[in-house]
C-alpha cells in the first residue's frame, strides 16, 4: 500500500487516465443504483479504516524492530573522575527549538566528583 493510498484511499491516478475515464468505470456508475452505491461507499470507508489501522500496526512493528537494532549497538559509558565530557544545554529541550547552527552542548568539562 503506497503511502497515497493510505491517505487518500485510492491509487494515484496519472493525468492521462484522469482525463479519459475508461469504458468499463462509466458503465459501472450508469448501471449503479443510489442504495447500491451508498453500500459500496461504506464498505469502502470500512475497509479504508481497516487499511490504515494494519499500516499502523506495521510502522510500530518496524519502530520496535530499529529500537531494537539501535539498542543492541548503543553502549552504556561509564564515567570517571578526571574524564572530560560535554553538557546539554536545557535551553534547547523542547525538540526543535534550537536554530540549524546553534551549539546543543555546553563544555567540555572534566568530572571532578560525583554528587
Amino acid at each position: 500500500m503506497s503511502p497515497f493510498q493510505v491517505v487518500y484511499g485510492v491509487e494515484a491516478q496519472l493525468p492521462v487516465i484522469v482525463e479519459l475515464p475508461a469504458l468499463h468505470l462509466m458503465k459501472a456508475i450508469k448501471d449503479t443504483s443510489f442504495n447500491d452505491a451508498l453500500d459500496k461507499r461504506i464498505m469502502y470507508l470500512h475497509k479504508l479504516n481497516e487499511d490504515r489501522l494494519e499500516v499502523v500496526d506495521k510502522i510500530s512493528t518496524h519502530q520496535q524492530k530499529f529500537k531494537a537494532l539501535f539498542d543492541k549497538k548503543a553502549r552504556f559509558r561509564d564515567f570517571q573522575v578526571g574524564d572530560t565530557v560535554l553538557l546539554w544545554d536545557k535551553r534547547h529541550e523542547p525538540h526543535g527549538s534550537h536554530g540549524k547552527f546553534d551549539s546543543l552542548w555546553l563544555g567540555p568539562f572534566k568530572i571532578r566528583h560525583f554528587a
